[in-house]
């Protein structure tokens, strides 16, 4: 059975970097995100726009507060991403690929989702990681 454990992100903290480096604090080296509480604001997002491998992205930006829906990904080594991967990822720096994706509910209730580029929490977001490989 996979080690649960909890990253808290205060306000105004990127939530890329504050899991990246909560990852490697951790030395954790690959992991399933099972998913967060709480809520984020600017989020940029992005989902395949056409049917090529690899996809054009549509990129949409989201300004201001969103209460999280459901939240999930991947922590893995750069080594082990797949080339088309490699492709969307053009500035990855670091050897830890975050693999994010999230859906968010805007006030009055209409959700938005893809894959998350950027954001930061609004309140705090509590992120749940199950560990599956620490470096040795």
């Amino acid at each position: 059975m996979s080690e649960i454990v909890e990253v808290i992100i205060e306000a105004n903290q990127d939530i890329k970097q504050s899991i990246i480096s909560f990852l490697a604090e951790n030395k954790i080296e690959r992991a399933f995100i099972c998913g967060a509480v709480g809520s984020v604001k600017n989020l940029l997002l992005v989902a395949p726009e056409t049917m090529s491998i690899p996809p054009t992205l549509k990129k949409t930006y989201v300004v201001g507060p969103l209460e999280i829906v459901s939240f999930s990904g991947e922590a893995v080594d750069v080594s082990e991403m797949k080339d088309e991967l490699k492709v969307m990822y053009p500035h990855l720096e670091g050897n830890c690929f975050l693999h994010l994706h999230a859906s968010a509910a805007l006030p009055g209730g209409n959700v938005v989702g893809g894959g998350v580029w950027e954001g930061k929490a609004f309140m705090y977001l509590k992120v749940c990681i199950a560990v599956i490989k620490r470096f040795a």
